[in-house]
């Protein structure tokens, strides 16, 4: 018999923000705003409801972080080219 419970997946928080192509700090900012309810995964990480990662994709703080982290990897691969050649 159905307890009528919702199972809830949970994402690590280090996972989702990679899933999101962020920064995990980003995320975890973010995540203060919504204030989710929080647990440990399988392996100690501190894990949110996989739902948030369709809350965070709807805000501007999401598009700003993903501006910030697609800058770094174009000046990350910059530079590593000027070292190369």
């Amino acid at each position: 018999m159905p307890s009528g419970k919702k199972n809830v997946q949970y994402i690590a928080i280090e996972d989702l923000a990679a899933d999101l192509g962020i920064f995990e700090q980003d995320a975890r900012d973010m995540l203060k705003r919504l204030s989710p309810a929080t647990r440990l995964d399988h392996r100690g990480r501190e894990a949110v409801p996989a739902t948030c990662i369709a809350q965070l994709t709807n805000t501007e703080d999401y598009s700003r972080a993903l501006a910030r982290a697609l800058a770094a990897e174009r000046w990350t691969r910059r530079e590593d080219k000027e070292q190369e050649g």
